[in-house]
């Protein structure tokens, strides 16, 4: 098995500090000046906007490599616990006991995301003749995002959620 997984940080290279830890793979750490590029507009990417409006680049850091996924995910969570969640721009979403300095239900990023997910779901070929794995892969998939998006609704409500949502061109359609 590969060391496949990474724990990383971004720089602020005015002050050297670190403003955002992540896990990935591939090229994960280069991910976020793309969605930078792409207008994001969340704390992280406001940050890595001023610093190259700034004239200088991030900084990036790889801190650990696992071959397991959740060694990495934990790895992450210690590490945000040990920056302090003030000291970073990360949106913490799924951790229960590590508390999100903004509601990630109302980000732009997670919108972006879930936005996503509706159309994915809305345009997906529903034609599995020759591939029942993919069927019922596709339909566990489905009956996911659909509670995950009922979790979501029952977090910032209906008329919250589809606000955000008209921004990325995704009406919330109650009946799924």
């Amino acid at each position: 098995m590969a060391w496949k997984f990474y724990v990383y940080e971004l720089i602020d290279p005015r002050d050297d500090s670190v403003f955002y830890v992540g896990k990935g793979c591939g090229d994960r750490i280069d991910q976020h000046e793309k969605e930078t590029r792409n207008g994001v507009s969340s704390k992280k990417c406001n940050k890595i906007r001023r610093i190259i409006n700034s004239g200088l680049a991030i900084g990036k850091r790889k801190v650990a490599y696992f071959r397991d996924e959740q060694d990495a995910y934990e790895f992450e969570d210690r590490l945000i616990r040990e920056y302090g969640k003030d000291a970073l721009t990360n949106v913490l979403p799924f951790r229960d006991d590590v508390p999100a300095t903004v509601n990630p239900f109302q980000s732009d990023v997670f919108l972006h995301l879930l936005a996503i997910g509706f159309r994915s779901k809305a345009g997906y070929s529903q034609d599995y003749s020759d591939r029942p794995f993919s069927k019922a892969l596709h339909s566990a998939f489905m009956n996911r995002f659909d509670a995950f998006v009922d979790k979501c609704i029952k977090e910032i409500g209906a008329e919250n959620m589809q606000a955000g949502l008209r921004r990325f061109g995704v009406e919330l359609s109650y009946g799924r």
